[in-house]
């Protein structure tokens, strides 16, 4: 596989390490935008956003595990986006349509990856997910993983 060169840093780097960086940017954009999502409109504290992630392997428990879980949280958070873009550059070899567009095959990337998420992984996980259909964490989420994840993919095939 070639190297991806990240225009933010000016270098280019074999692909593993570039995924991980990738990882942590916009892993870490994406947790600071569920920061402020979810303490401004519901009030809720970010130890809790970062349990809220680790629930899905812990279920409950992991809102009684302190700074603890909230660091297990923030870490799948990076390895989720870390198997995101893989798959994603994964695909790129044998696809290679998605290259000719990257911004555009990354957004729908992104979107592919919110339904993935909310409608196969979520359920399957330790995660309690509440009923019904809320409209703006609806269009948040959306917009949050089609932007973060979509724009993420851009950068590994340039």
């Amino acid at each position: 596989m070639s190297d991806i060169t990240l225009p933010f840093i000016n270098r280019s780097f074999k692909p593993l390490p570039a995924l991980l960086i990738l990882a942590v940017v916009f892993g870490t954009l994406d947790m600071l935008e569920a920061l402020l999502f979810w303490g401004f409109s519901m009030d809720v504290p970010p130890i809790q956003i970062l349990q809220g992630i680790a629930s899905s392997v812990l279920g409950s428990a992991a809102f009684h595990g302190g700074a603890a879980t909230a660091l297990l949280g923030a870490l799948l958070q990076y390895g989720f986006f870390f198997c995101l873009l893989g798959v994603y550059r994964l695909a790129t070899t044998k696809l290679t349509f998605l290259t000719r567009r990257p911004l555009v095959y990354g957004l729908l990337y992104g979107l592919l990856s919110y339904v993935v998420m909310r409608y196969g992984v979520l359920p399957l996980s330790a995660y309690h997910i509440v009923p019904g259909f809320y409209p703006a964490e609806f269009i948040n989420a959306v917009l949050s993983q089609t932007v973060f994840v979509g724009s993420a993919t851009v950068f590994m095939v340039h």
